[in-house]
């Protein structure tokens, strides 16, 4: 634009501009000291309207979420909470060995190949076995045979979406005796305008949001998991879950000394504790907090175990939007108005001088 024009456009834009103060830059009336003085009053006011702005902005996105206490439990339906038996691994194959040979279960083909297929449906692994499961465990209750009471196990009372990992407390181990075990449940419930806010800045995920392909949902203990996967690869060059990574190699028993003396559960706690932001909790997560147990001897010898809430929930945490988009509006404008007296008038008059108009 010749700047002849420019001038031009200028002229007219001050002249006719219904923004406070601008229009005394260009009037035929005012000396060079009042265009000095307010040129400076404009600049000031700029100034405060980008420095507010700019706190405006920082509030909406850091404190736009807000947890408050909902007491109106009438009417609530409870959730409850998920109960999964977990077999340690570790220790099972000898009492696997002999609780077959006891109970004289039959098989074919080799003992010691046997055990692992058991070793490989128990614990959801998934290596390739010699022998096909379907075969192996025709006409055998739903664990091919073994009764898993006589193995070592522990118990986890946990989030419904969510899956046992390694650093979740575990509810009792091992389960020796019948046993009841009280609880008491807080939920959490989003409204719907929650879902609309990105992850980071809510500071959880919903079940639908995961981040991987390889899981569909998203819960806290999927990411624990994943990143304990990510880490057995970095370091031995293979994994115990092939879920999340399923180009990699499968831990053997070769492989058990590089995963125990690398200590991977403290360095797993340890990025999660330095860096929160790799694993949000998951937004429908709830507070489960154990009061207490007692023991309930039935006189035979099954172990029975009983998971009880306590009483009802009297409160649960309602996530909300503090602020929305209209909210924002609304603020942004008001300032625009304090400052200078702006509307979207005025935004329409600049594009319309500058960028339409004909001079």
């Amino acid at each position: 634009m010749p700047l002849k024009a420019f001038q031009e456009r200028l002229s007219f834009y001050i002249a006719n501009v219904n923004v406070s103060g601008v229009k005394y830059l260009n009037h035929k009336n005012a000396n060079n000291l009042g265009r000095l003085f307010w040129l400076i009053m404009l600049i000031i006011s700029g100034s405060g309207m980008v420095f507010i702005l700019k706190l405006t902005f920082q509030r909406y996105y850091s404190d736009m979420i807000t947890i408050d206490v909902d007491t109106l439990f009438l009417h609530w339906d409870n959730t409850f909470p998920a109960v999964s038996i977990c077999l340690m691994k570790g220790r099972s194959s000898p009492k696997i060995r002999d609780y077959i040979k006891a109970a004289k279960v039959p098989y074919t083909g080799p003992e010691i190949s046997y055990v692992r297929l058991i070793h490989s449906y128990m614990f959801m692994t998934t290596v390739n076995t010699e022998f096909s499961m379907k075969n192996e465990c025709a006409g055998l209750n739903e664990t091919c045979g073994v009764n898993i009471d006589v193995l070592r196990n522990v118990l986890f009372v946990h989030t419904p979406e969510e899956e046992p990992y390694p650093l979740l407390p575990t509810a009792q181990s091992p389960l020796q005796d019948s046993i009841r075990m009280l609880y008491g449940i807080e939920e959490i419930i989003n409204e719907d305008d929650v879902h609309f806010v990105p992850p980071h800045t809510r500071g959880c995920r919903f079940p639908n949001e995961p981040i991987s392909s390889n899981l569909r949902n998203y819960s806290f203990s999927n990411c624990m998991n994943e990143l304990s996967a990510l880490e057995e690869i970095k370091i031995c060059n293979c994994t115990t879950d092939l879920r999340f990574v399923q180009q990699s190699r499968e831990c053997q028993l070769t492989d058990k000394d590089c995963l125990s003396s690398n200590k991977l559960f403290e360095i797993i706690r340890e990025r999660q504790s330095n860096t929160p932001s790799l694993c949000l909790p998951s937004c429908v997560e709830m507070r489960i907090q154990k009061i207490g147990n007692y023991q309930k001897p039935y006189g035979d010898d099954i172990i029975r175990v009983g998971v009880e809430i306590l009483q009802p929930p009297f409160i649960r945490y309602r996530r909300r939007l503090s602020s929305n988009i209209m909210d924002l509006v609304v603020c942004v404008g008001g300032i625009a108005g304090l400052f200078y007296g702006a509307s979207v008038v005025n935004i329409v008059e600049f594009v319309y001088i500058w960028a339409v108009r004909r001079f």
